[in-house]
């Protein structure tokens, strides 16, 4: 199974990543969608729906990351 990577909001608090870019590191992607920076939940469900922003203006890295 693969596994998708997105950029992270470096917000989760139980985060085992040591080298996390919001304690100086360079790690600035997550597995966890609730943690994606360019996603949205938009379902009260439990599952949830996401969709992806359309305002790229809030992507923080530069294009070659």
């Amino acid at each position: 199974m693969s596994r998708i990577f997105y950029l992270c909001d470096g917000e989760r608090e139980n985060c085992k990543k040591r080298t996390c870019y919001k304690n100086g590191g360079n790690c600035r992607h997550t597995t966890d969608i609730n943690h994606a920076v360019n996603f949205e939940r938009r379902a009260k469900t439990e599952i949830g729906s996401y969709f992806e922003k359309e305002d790229i203006s809030r992507n923080e890295t530069s294009p070659t990351d």
